[in-house]
Parts: structure tokens; C-alpha cells; sequence
């Protein structure tokens, strides 16, 4: 059918039907424009139909059927600067210009007629504005291989569907942009709880990357922190397409591309082949497009957020600004867990330090302790041999917080492997409370234990289970008032006990540590096992730590394959116990 025969009232309606249906169809913006084209042509047996939007000052046709481009292939091959006029130029720009239908009886009479290789056949034209609103959005635009070939009701027709095409028009924008806005808090939400369940920055940096990918579909994302020494990058997390280049560097210059100059900028940058042709900012010869984007924390750039693909024109200034968005979050993590990781490796050192620094001349102060507890003149002496033994079980606490520095240290990283031997569980403790009736006796604490008959003996790392039971009864004759009472008993786990803290475990021998202090309030009993965890002492009015004594337990024995835990309340003392499994 030609447009010029489609004069009836009865084609005006299927036409306004056609589309209508098609509009209601769909609300995806691509989708809806390339409904509309192919209605209309097929509606009206219109050689080429296509649609321009105005978009920053630009008409850039999102869509078109007939001619000799049926398909949307070609106008992703052709690039969208390919399919863009300025406004004002050629025919569209015209109607825009003029806000009015522009008709053509024969282009080759118009000096502002905009040929093109794929349509050479054109021979008339019309062009309708779509406006909403009093705002123009763009222009339908009509070709004919023959001239004059648009009467007055063809005309009418297309005036009368740009109205309707312009209400659908802004109807799919608002919802696009709502997605758009759905899609940027989902994304928003998954970052946030990455950041949130993250355990370090490599974890962080290649979760953050992996779901980035996930969301953007590129070859390539990666994460760069600024080094402490602030004279190199180094790649923290990648997520990289498999066949898409060979690995990247772990370290990176800061003059390094796109990455660096966006570091040093402190703006998102972006990277396109074909403008960049002599792709000097390139990731690798694979890339055709790229994205960096600072990553900014309290005012000071801590990375680079680097997105890579290879399809050119990949990245527009919405990705921009919603990695922009995500870019915060993003940035206040990493801080956070740099931070972490260096307080972590100055703990390390410091613990080093400790270790190797205090712990000799530790040995030599004890030394010289026990041998002037041997000297006549100081046995004599009563006030003498007082502080020799307050002096003495000073030590003594020291130097098991050196040694559970060690250990601590050794368990975290995985270098102490277990030792294990057979023994009594019941004679470890009768050696502990042994060793620490000095320290009850100057704390005026009565400390006693009692082992249940007939208990097996377990198999586990004898000099760790030691350190363990002394931690335990050393902290609760520090923390029970003078007066009070510490009471250490051994039996076998019962099989409720199993069931609640142990339920994988058949057999087990428990220690339990009582004492009549002040009792730990429950929002703190999980604190205490932290290392240099913070409690309220009412006995020393303060806020006390309690060190790595309570920490290096819950590892010893977890390592164990058992299961450590305190049942407190406040004014009623508190009960640590702990169960060993006999199966391990």
C-alpha cells in the first residue's frame, strides 16, 4: 500500500490502533521505538520510517525500519555518532527548529537535505515533531521513493500519532528512569553489604569487582588501593572474562594510564579507542573502552575503580555517575580496612618486638629474683621476701603475656601445628591452681579444685591446654574480690552439654572455672574473648582489658575441635567452661 492511498478514516483508526497496541505492549524505552517504526511502515506501506530524540542538544535516531536497514544490527554497527545531526541541520532539524511538519515533494530540490549511502532511493520526505508538554522530544520522520508521495491525510495521520508517540515517549523515559534508580539502589544495597561482609581489602576489593562485572557486563574490573608509602598502586581485587588478557600487573605506577591520570585528576575519566586512536591510555590492545573513577575517603583519593571492555563507546556519563555514587561507599570500606590491615601488621611487629625484646630480659629479671630469694639476709627479712614474691608473680604474668603473644601470633597465622600427647586433664589443673596460690594468697582469694573419678585421659596439645586453664583461674582470682572464692572443677561433658555447645561430638571432658566476683554483663560476654577486650571491674573501679589471656583460649581450644563459653550474671560471679572433645 503507498502512503499516498492511505486516505481513509478507517486507516486513520488502525493506524492510531497499531500503535496504541504497540505502546502498550511495552514500556522499555528501545524496545517501544522500534514498535512504533515497524507499525507505522507496515501501516501505511511507508518505504523508511525512523525516530530522532533530542538528546543534549543533538537528534540521534534510536530507530528506524525499512529501507534498507531492517534490522537492529546495523545501527550498533554503525556507532551512535554515525546516527546523530546537530540540531538545525538537514530536514529533522528543520522541524525541530521550526516546531512544525516539514513536507518535501522532492528532495533533491532541498539544499538542507541530508542523503545518506543506505537510503538512496529517497525521493520525498516528511518530518513531524513529537512534543510533550510544550517540550520537543524529536521528530518521526518519513521517506518515499517516489515524489509527492505524502497527500494532506497521510500527513494528518502522522501529526495526529506524534502527540500519542510523545506521551508514550515520556511515559517509558519516567520509567526507565525509576529502573534505573532501582537498579542503582540494588546495587547500591549489594555493595554496601559487601563492604559490611567483607574479613580484609583483597576480599573486598575482588567481591566489589566480581559483582561490578556481574552488573556492567565488561571484560574487565579492578580495584587499586593508593600503597602506604603513596608512590604506587597496588591491584587489591580483579574480575576479569576468561581469554581476555593475559594477568595484570599487581603494581602499578601512578603515571599507569587511565588509572593514574585519573588518580592524579581526582576525576572519573574515560577512554574510548576511537577517539584515543593512538591508544596511549589504554589498558591493553583488547580494550576499546574504559572508565576510572577515584575512589575518595575523607577528602583523600585511597584508589582507582578501573572498568575495562571491548565494545567501543561503552561507558556514557549515566555509568559515570552511578559508579560515581558507588565510588563512596566503596572508598570508606577500603579506607577501613586498610586501616585495619596496617593496625594489624603494627600489631604484628609490636608483638614481634615484644617477643624477641622483652621476653630475654624478662628471663634474666626472674632469674635474678630466684636467686635473691636465696640469699640469707633476704630470708630473714620478711618485708624482703613480700616483694620478692609480688615481684615474682608479676613476672610470672608477664612473661605468660609474652608467651600468649607468640602463641596468639603462631595460631592466627597457622604455623603452630598441634603437638598432641596423651595426659590427665585433672593433673593439668592441679598443677595450675598449684602455681597460682602465691597470686591468691596476695589477691586474699581462696582458690581450690576439684577432678571427677575415673576420667579419661584426653588426647591434645599439652603446653597450649596448660596456658589455657592457667589464663582461666590467673583472670578469675584477679577479677574476685578479696573475700571471695575461685573454684576449678573437671568431670565429663553431659550429653545435654554436648547437644547445646557440641552437638558433633560424642564424648568430652569439661573444665569449669567458678568464681564469686562481680559477674560480666551479658552485652560484654562476647567482648571478653576479643583480643585486649574491655570490662567494667567494680573491684579496680575502672575499665580493665582483658589482654589476649581470654582470646588465646577460645583459639586453643577451638583449634582443638571444643568449644569455650561463660554463663554470667551481673553480682552473681561468673562460670567459664570449656569442653574438649575425647574423639579428636
Amino acid at each position: 500500500m503507498a502512503a499516498s492511498q492511505a486516505s481513509s478514516p478507517e486507516s486513520d483508526f488502525q493506524l492510531l490502533q497499531a500503535v496504541a497496541q504497540e505502546i502498550l505492549r511495552t514500556q522499555d524505552l528501545k524496545d517501544l521505538l522500534w514498535a512504533i517504526v515497524r507499525a507505522v511502515s507496515d501501516q501505511l506501506g511507508i518505504y523508511y520510517v525512523s525516530i530522532a530524540l533530542l538528546e543534549e542538544g543533538r537528534l540521534v535516531f534510536r530507530s528506524a525500519h525499512g529501507g534498507d536497514i531492517d534490522n537492529r544490527g546495523l545501527f550498533a554497527a554503525m556507532g551512535a555518532e554515525a546516527m546523530t545531526l546537530p540540531v538545525g541541520e538537514g530536514l529533522v532539524g528543520r522541524a525541530v527548529k521550526q516546531l512544525a511538519t516539514v513536507r518535501v515533494d522532492d528532495v533533491s530540490l532541498e539544499s538542507d537535505y541530508y542523503s545518506v549511502d543506505f537510503l538512496p532511493d529517497t525521493r520525498s520526505e516528511v518530518v513531524v515533531p513529537i512534543v510533550n508538554r510544550d517540550q520537543v522530544l524529536g521528530v518521526l520522520d518519513v521517506q518515499a521513493t517516489t515524489e509527492a508521495a505524502f497527500d494532506e491525510r497521510t500527513v494528518g495521520q502522522l501529526e495526529l500519532l506524534a502527540p500519542l508517540i510523545g506521551v508514550a515517549l515520556e511515559n517509558a523515559r519516567v520509567i526507565e528512569r525509576l529502573e534505573d534508580q532501582n537498579r542503582q539502589l540494588a546495587l547500591s544495597a549489594a555493595v554496601s553489604r559487601i563492604a559490611v561482609g567483607a574479613t580484609d581489602v583483597e576480599d573486598l576489593a575482588r567481591r566489589v569487582s566480581i559483582r561490578l562485572r556481574e552488573e556492567y557486563g565488561v571484560q574487565f574490573v579492578g580495584v587499586t588501593v593508593l600503597d602506604a608509602a603513596g608512590v604506587a598502586l597496588e591491584l587489591m581485587g580483579c574480575a576479569m572474562e576468561p581469554g581476555f588478557d593475559s594477568a595484570p600487573p599487581t603494581t602499578w605506577s601512578l603515571d599507569h594510564r587511565l588509572v593514574g591520570r585519573a588518580l592524579a585528576s581526582e576525576c572519573t575519566l574515560v577512554f574510548d579507542a576511537e577517539v584515543e586512536p593512538s591508544r596511549e591510555g589504554g589498558f591493553s590492545d583488547s580494550s576499546q573502552s574504559e572508565i576510572a573513577v577515584p575512589l575518595l575517603s575523607g577528602g583523600k583519593v585511597v584508589g582507582v575503580l578501573h572498568l575495562v571492555s571491548t565494545e567501543s563507546g561503552r561507558f556514557d556519563p549515566e555509568d559515570a555517575q552511578a559508579l560515581e555514587a558507588l565510588a563512596g561507599p566503596i572508598a570508606h570500606a577500603l579506607a577501613n580496612a586498610v586501616a585495619l590491615m596496617r593496625i594489624s601488621d603494627l600489631r604484628k611487629d609490636l608483638s614481634s618486638m615484644i617477643v624477641h625484646d622483652v621476653r630475654n630480659p624478662l628471663m634474666v629479671v626472674l632469674t635474678a629474683l630466684k636467686v635473691l630469694d636465696r640469699v640469707e639476709a633476704v630470708q630473714q627479712d620478711a618485708r624482703c621476701q613480700r616483694y620478692l614474691r609480688n615481684a615474682g608473680v608479676a613476672g610470672d604474668e608477664v612473661l605468660r603475656l609474652v608467651g600468649s603473644l607468640l602463641d596468639l601470633q603462631k595460631l592466627e597465622s597457622g604455623e603452630l601445628s598441634l603437638q598432641r600427647t596423651e595426659f590427665a586433664l585433672g593433673d593439668v589443673v592441679a598443677r595450675v591452681v598449684t602455681n597460682n596460690r602465691i597470686l591468691a594468697e596476695v589477691e586474699e582469694v581462696s582458690l581450690d579444685y576439684h577432678t571427677a573419678p575415673d576420667l579419661p585421659a584426653i588426647r591434645a596439645d599439652l603446653d597450649l591446654v596448660l596456658r589455657t586453664v592457667e589464663n582461666l583461674v590467673g583472670n578469675a582470682v584477679k577479677f574476685t574480690p578479696s573475700g571471695g572464692a575461685v573454684q576449678v572443677s573437671v568431670r565429663s561433658a553431659s550429653r545435654e552439654e554436648l547437644e547445646v555447645h557440641l552437638a558433633n561430638v560424642a564424648r568430652g571432658v569439661l573444665v569449669e572455672v567458678r568464681d564469686s566476683g562481680e559477674g560480666i554483663p551479658v552485652e560484654e560476654q562476647i567482648r571478653i574473648f576479643e583480643k585486649f577486650g574491655v570490662v567494667e571491674s567494680r573491684k579496680r573501679r575502672v575499665k580493665v582489658s582483658t589482654g589476649l589471656g581470654l582470646a588465646l583460649c577460645k583459639l586453643v581450644v577451638i583449634t582443638h575441635g571444643g568449644v569455650i563459653w561463660v554463663d554470667s550474671q551481673p553480682g552473681k560471679g561468673a562460670r567459664f567452661m570449656f569442653i574438649l572433645p575425647l574423639d579428636g
